[in-house]
């Protein structure tokens, strides 16, 4: 069993999908403009995902109804007591106050623009220095508004800082400790990062097949290497995709086991089934075939490829199957 660290991240992450769905979502300024939306906590150093939620648009009214408000889709995640940080789409000011006070919660995360709380000191100006601060606190919450550049201000929301900290590491950027402090903190773009780049996904119109199968895959694949380096220090793979091709063989390994004791197949086939599951390619006891009486035929199957060659000369394979040899 993992323990998540400290801090922990609650983002939405986007599976693509062109099927049937009802809970389809249209994201235009996405490279994948149909997708399903999901709500994912991870662990925020590294990406370690605990919980997933779906997010299934507005519900019918009855007894399986749930509210998709930032409030309550943010609930899923409380029985993890640890530092907080999400999506700019949930961070409100009451949010911030009663995870604080009712969960011992901390929380740090961007505001939106147009969060009545912001003073108008904070927002963007033009008249504004570049690499300015501004720094805003009340009991047990800080607000920060960062200038990186002219015209533009980053605020944020946190619950864990209390001085307005201006990391020295940032040299002449002068970037407050909160902003330094989030940005180390990206667990679902990390995550993200991890899946798309070795994915077992596959073009598909259903999609339980697309989330519980797929995606759930690719974030197993994550969490077990993840698993893997807390156990083992000094892990022999150096190479995620060398981790992925030795667990995806681990997964089949038994299946192979079982196809490759199969009589009904040919013994040249058992015999490549056996060397892709580690074991002896040499003829096992059960592909011994009792001797047959005079007269007596066996049917067998035999794969053959034959290669045709049409007028562009392109090479095509065709399968034949040839049935009732006379050993």
């Amino acid at each position: 069993m993992c323990h998540p660290g400290e801090y922990l991240t609650v983002d939405e992450n986007i599976i693509p999908f062109k099927g049937r769905c009802s809970f389809k979502q249209y994201l235009p300024n996405k490279p994948a403009k149909y997708v399903i939306k999901t709500y994912v906590l991870c662990c925020s150093r590294k990406s370690y995902v605990v919980n997933l939620e779906i997010y299934a648009g507005k519900q019918p009214e009855g007894p399986y109804q749930i509210s998709n408000s930032p409030n309550n889709t943010f609930t899923f995640n409380l029985r993890v007591k640890t530092q907080h940080i999400s999506d700019n789409w949930y961070t409100s000011y009451p949010l911030a106050v009663a995870l604080l006070n009712d969960h011992k919660l901390t929380f740090v995360e961007p505001l939106k623009k147009n969060k009545k709380e912001i003073l108008p000191e904070f927002m963007p100006n033009r008249a504004r220095q570049v690499f300015s601060s501004i720094f805003g606190f009340q009991k047990n919450v800080s607000l920060v508004s960062y200038v990186p550049k002219r015209g533009k201000s980053v605020i944020l929301l946190s619950t864990i800082h209390s001085t307005a900290t201006i990391d020295e590491m940032t040299n002449e950027k002068k970037m407050p400790e909160m902003i330094t402090f989030y940005k180390m903190t990206k667990g679902v773009d990390l995550l993200d990062q991890k899946t798309s780049l070795y994915s077992v996904g596959r073009r598909t119109k259903k999609w339980p097949l697309c989330i519980y199968f797929f995606e759930l895959l690719n974030i197993s694949g994550v969490n077990s290497e993840l698993l893997l380096d807390g156990n083992q220090p000094q892990n022999i793979y150096k190479r995620r995709k060398d981790f992925l091709k030795a667990l995806s063989l681990e997964l089949v390994t038994e299946y192979h086991y079982i196809r490759s004791t199969t009589k009904s197949f040919s013994k040249p086939l058992r015999s490549i089934v056996r060397k892709h599951a580690g074991q002896s390619p040499e003829t096992m006891e059960e592909d011994i075939l009792e001797p047959l009486s005079k007269g007596q035929k066996r049917s067998i199957f035999v794969l053959i490829k034959k290669i045709v060659r049409p007028k562009h000369y392109a090479r095509s394979a065709k399968l034949m199957f040839i049935k009732n040899i006379i050993l």
